[in-house]
Order: C-alpha cells, then sequence, then structure tokens
C-alpha cells in the first residue's frame, strides 16, 4: 500500500466566530511535522486558540507528530484556548489510545459537537497555509 503523503488544510469557519478547523491527511511523522508546526505558529498568533482538529485521514502519526500537536495543545490552553479532535482513523486511535493521548485532549464524535465544545470566540482572519 502506498504511503499518503501528509497534507494540511484549513477549512472555513461557518461563522466568524467559530473556531479554526484543520484538516490532516497522510503520514504525520518527522518528515513532515515542520508543515505542521508552521500551521500551528499561525493559529497561534491569529488571535483565537482554539482548534477542531479533523484527522479523519490521519493515517499515521509518528511521536514527532504526537509531540507537535501536544505542544500545540500546551500552547492554546496557555492562551486561554484548547483543542477539539475528531474522527480518528483506528491505527491513529490506536497510537493515541496507547500514549494515553485522549485522556489529556478532548475528543469529539464530529464536527458541529467539537465546535459546540469550544464554544463561540472573537473570530480570526482567513489564514492562508
Amino acid at each position: 500500500m502506498p504511503v499518503k503523503p501528509f497534507s494540511l488544510e484549513f477549512e472555513k469557519a461557518e461563522s466568524e466566530t467559530a473556531p479554526h478547523i484543520l484538516c490532516l491527511s497522510g503520514y504525520l511523522d518527522a518528515n513532515s511535522v515542520e508543515a505542521f508546526e508552521e500551521a500551528a505558529a499561525k493559529i497561534l498568533v491569529s488571535g483565537d486558540p482554539r482548534v477542531v482538529l479533523d484527522i479523519t485521514e490521519l493515517t499515521y502519526v509518528a511521536s514527532a507528530g504526537i509531540g507537535a500537536i501536544i505542544a500545540l495543545v500546551q500552547n492554546l490552553r496557555r492562551a486561554s484556548g484548547d483543542l477539539v479532535f475528531i474522527n480518528p482513523a483506528p491505527l491513529v486511535r490506536t497510537t493515541l489510545e496507547r500514549l494515553r493521548f485522549i485522556s489529556v485532549v478532548t475528543e469529539a464524535p464530529d464536527r458541529p459537537g467539537a465546535i459546540a465544545m469550544l464554544g463561540p470566540g472573537s473570530g480570526f482572519e482567513d489564514l492562508d497555509i
């Protein structure tokens, strides 16, 4: 089975007060973590520290990726925000469970649930990723 290259994209929020929605796909590992960290940095300076992380299409996450996600969560929480993730693929879910990631980061069943958990915010400008 060929490895799907890593990609990330921001999806348009449903309203100006909705959190950032970041969708990851492919492999998040040492080769791709820099792109994730650049996106995280843009989120942190955007003025709205709330993120829905859609990992439906993320097929693999290595320790470098877990570390980058945890760093983002810590920075969001320092800014009085948070991250809620949705839809992990089975292999990714197993990895997250084994590392007890799921016990420290909130999971929602779907995007509307994640948005509701994060509550209304101040809005943000579109991020150019």
